[in-house]
């Protein structure tokens, strides 16, 4: 950065909120032609974090990494306390864990974010055109998405743990959870968190809920070191053709061909015994 004049750092450190500048006004055939800019901000433990607004400018993607996500981090949480995180960008690639805020905000065109073991005290927004977002969080709650174009919104969540309220204004919330006490007698319980079956007596539907285990369930989906794919969601679960222990995939021509010509809505129905 001092080597180059057009690269400048300003910060203003003085007042109650910090501001730091990072800005690159080289042409725009060499802007980033041996550039990288890494700010690291290292917090003392239980430590409560001011609010961060971090903006990222320009097409170039920006990465975000913070709590327990390294070997010399684990069991390192972010405790913003009732203060606030939010981050914007075009390319906003985000890795967190353990973090703990009144609000959070993640809006970016692209990129992708996943935070594990996420909780807010009121609300956390996620806004995007085509980041990949995963986010996990130990505690119930209620999640409001639209999806705006493309109806490709997927939901996930633990088995009978989720109530889908209005097809078109998707709303998510707990059922309450009951299960099968001792003697036969219904009784309300409370799960938290939340993985509820169900099951049924005497003509009601009633539910057996159990903790349900947040980080196991993200170990689970992570597939081995080395692997073409990062979780075992992502491997296409082509019939006879996947390996979801070892996140292999098939990549024969008939296994590729099989998706699409097995199609049920081909007449008469296709199949890929050969090509």
């Amino acid at each position: 950065v001092a080597s180059d004049p057009l690269v400048t750092v300003t910060g203003d450190v003085c007042r109650e909120a910090a501001n730091i500048t990072i800005s690159n006004r080289r042409p725009d055939s060499r802007r980033y032609v041996d550039y990288y800019c890494s700010v690291e901000i290292l917090i003392p433990d239980n430590f409560v974090i001011p609010s961060i607004n971090i903006i990222a400018v320009g097409n170039n993607q920006t990465s975000v990494r913070a709590g327990a996500m390294d070997a010399d981090s684990e069991g390192f949480d972010l405790n913003f306390g009732p203060n606030s995180l939010a981050m914007s960008g075009e390319v906003l690639n985000v890795r967190m864990s353990g973090l703990t805020s009144k609000r959070f905000s993640y809006r970016s065109n692209g990129g992708n974010l996943f935070v594990e073991n996420l909780r807010t005290s009121e609300t956390a927004v996620f806004e995007s055109r085509s980041a990949d977002i995963t986010v996990t969080t130990p505690r119930r709650t209620s999640v409001e998405f639209q999806q705006q174009s493309g109806n490709l919104a997927c939901l996930s969540a633990a088995e009978g743990s989720a109530y889908i309220d209005n097809s078109c204004e998707e709303k998510c919330a707990f059922r309450p959870a009951v299960s099968l006490a001792t003697g036969g007698q219904q009784g309300e319980v409370t799960v938290d968190p939340w993985l509820c079956r169900e099951a049924a007596a005497g003509g009601k539907v009633l539910y057996n809920c159990s903790e349900y285990d947040g980080d196991f369930v993200v170990e689970e989906n992570r597939c081995p070191i080395g692997a073409a794919y990062a979780e075992k969601s992502q491997v296409p679960q082509v019939t006879g053709c996947f390996n979801l222990d070892t996140c292999v995939l098939d990549e024969s021509p008939k296994c590729l061909c099989r998706p699409a010509c097995e199609m049920a809505s081909l007449a008469p129905p296709g199949t890929c015994n050969e090509l």
